[in-house]
């Protein structure tokens, strides 16, 4: 735990500008320790050592200076804790041999105690505390006044020990601190729930000195598996299905909220409240089929009956019960901090998905119920035997323009109303989308499909509706097509969505991919940027005059 503290500490709290700090603080109360030495010995008997009065009064010319530096700094150069912690055991050390009694180097070695336990942890609290008691027996020794030193020496011994602990103990408790408050400052609801946890992913690695961290989530409705593989090294995280041997090891059966894993035995799990407590663990054997290394810390995160998240930090040493211990305590600040950003989310789209439909009954009720009757009376007034034959031609042709602006707010309408898409049903809301637009346009418009059910995650099947819906009104608006054919399918190389019509086709020729569209700054623009974002390939096939095809396939994972 010593360990896990100092890193935390380091990253979190001790930064240069909390460095300087300290050591401004440091100063000031080295000058104030070494006046009371100087006034004491001013006040002191006349038989004191004159080259002791004059240390002192050369300490205390060298705290005012220090002081007055550090105040003029800008930032805390590299060791410069160390560099002025040596000096005051050079000043101690100088003082302890002029010393005829002691109780000067006592009173310094108290100071310097006291300022490591500020400045550190445990360990280099007792470091300074072991040197400053050695250096008053070999001053009591030189000096012949042993009986006092003794007591110097316990009394030192007993200041180190409990400023250390205490000092252990605040420091940590504040790394704690700050990297829960690092932690929840990245958990918002306005990212995705895959940024949220590959945010989170960064500060585990950070925390336990680790290059990978591999975040696993299941979808509790369906029990799809997804993985997320967060390397140092990559600039990315990309999200995949979990491979059959993953699906089989990384979802273990058992309830907890950190475990610590042990390829050697010894697994421990915390428990799901805040009770504290730990109970032992059997891993199932397939784990380690999965990861390679020896130990395994995993952290888990439930969100509203709906995922189940799995974090695993790769080890390599056993893990112990301090890091099983912070481990839980991270878990019990992310669980509800991930549960309400994800239900706030869901919430605001919520709100947003009923404002729009507020806006679209708006719309049918208002504005496109105005313009039909508009549509009427053009249809009337260029049908009547009154109506010049040029006039009546003008009527059809804004009959005809007010027919497409009713259709475009439809369209606006529907998109407005988005489809809620998962896995189980797309297919379904594809042949809806299609005959939705069949019953607007009188299109001929077909929809096939070769599966029933496809293995993708949410995000990418509401895009790929939104891919049809751009799709068809682009056909709409632009192709003249008379028959339309959505096809849905899967190959080898992934699930592909196809898109044929017999109409004008694009104003170019050929069979073009993403990257010949993006090079030639040509095709549909939305459509580019969708398919782009689900990380899929876009390939459209046109022959003016004889239609067009445009195919997204996602790759198989």
């Amino acid at each position: 735990m010593q360990n896990l503290q100092q890193r935390l500490y380091s990253r979190f709290v001790r930064t240069e500008k909390q460095t300087l700090a300290t050591e401004q603080e440091m100063a000031g109360a080295l000058l104030v320790c070494c006046s009371a030495l100087l006034v004491l010995n001013l006040l002191g008997s006349s038989g004191s050592s004159v080259v002791l009065r004059g240390l002192l009064i050369g300490l205390w010319v060298y705290a005012a200076g220090l002081m007055l530096y550090l105040y003029r700094a800008q930032a805390a150069i590299r060791g410069l804790s160390a560099a002025i912690h040596l000096g005051n055991l050079g000043w101690a050390g100088a003082i302890g041999w002029a010393a005829g009694d002691g109780n000067a180097l006592f009173v310094l070695c108290v100071f310097i105690v006291l300022s490591a336990a500020y400045r550190w942890h445990l360990r280099l609290t007792l470091l300074t505390t072991a040197t400053v008691v050695l250096l008053t027996l070999a001053a009591a020794h030189l000096r012949h006044f042993l009986g006092d030193a003794t007591a110097h020496a316990a009394d030192l011994l007993l200041i180190g020990l409990i400023s250390g602990a205490v000092s252990n103990r605040l420091k940590g408790s504040a790394a704690q601190l700050a990297l829960l408050n690092r932690l929840t400052a990245d958990i918002t609801a306005d990212i995705s729930l895959k940024k949220t946890m590959t945010a989170v992913a960064h500060h585990l690695k950070s925390i336990f000195g680790q290059e990978q961290v591999l975040l696993a989530f299941q979808e509790i409705a369906t029990g799809e598996m997804f993985v997320v593989e967060s390397h140092s090294s990559a600039a990315k995280a990309h999200w995949r299905k979990a491979t059959l041997p993953e699906q089989h090891c990384l979802f273990f059966p058992h309830s907890f909220r950190a475990a610590a894993l042990s390829r050697n035995g010894g697994s421990r799990v915390s428990a799901e409240d805040d009770s504290g407590g730990s109970s032992a663990l059997l891993v199932p054997p397939g784990i380690w089929e999965c990861f390679p290394s020896p130990a395994l810390l995993v952290l888990r995160v439930m969100l509203a009956e709906e995922w189940e998240i799995r974090a695993y930090i790769p080890r390599a040493s056993e893990n112990n019960a301090s890091a099983l211990r912070l481990l839980d305590v991270v878990a019990a600040q992310l669980q509800p901090s991930i549960s309400n950003a994800y239900m706030l989310r869901g919430v605001r789209n919520q709100a947003m998905a009923m404002e729009r439909g507020r806006i679209a009954r708006e719309l049918h009720d208002g504005s496109i119920q105005t313009m039909i009757s508009l549509e009427m009376q053009l249809a009337m007034l260029a049908g009547s035997e009154r109506t010049p034959d040029w006039l009546a031609d003008e009527l059809h042709r804004l009959k005809n323009l007010m027919r497409g602006e009713v259709l475009s707010l439809r369209e606006m309408m529907a998109r407005l109303h988005p489809v809620r898409v998962n896995p189980r049903n797309l297919v379904q809301s594809l042949s809806e989308v299609t005959e939705e637009f069949r019953r607007r346009t009188a299109m001929n418009i077909h929809f096939v499909s070769e599966t029933e059910r496809v293995n993708l995650p949410p995000r990418i099947c509401q895009e790929l509706i939104s891919i049809l819906q751009e799709a068809l009104v682009n056909v709409r608006k632009h192709s003249g097509a008379r028959t339309v054919v959505v096809r849905l399918a899967s190959s080898e190389e992934g699930w592909r969505l196809q898109i044929d019509d017999d109409g004008r086709g694009f104003d170019f020729s050929g069979d073009f991919s993403l990257f010949d569209l993006d090079r030639e700054k040509r095709g549909p623009v939305v459509i580019k940027e969708r398919v782009r974002v689900i990380g899929g390939q876009l390939r459209i096939q046109s022959t003016p005059g004889k239609g067009a095809q445009v195919e997204v396939t996602i790759p198989i994972a």
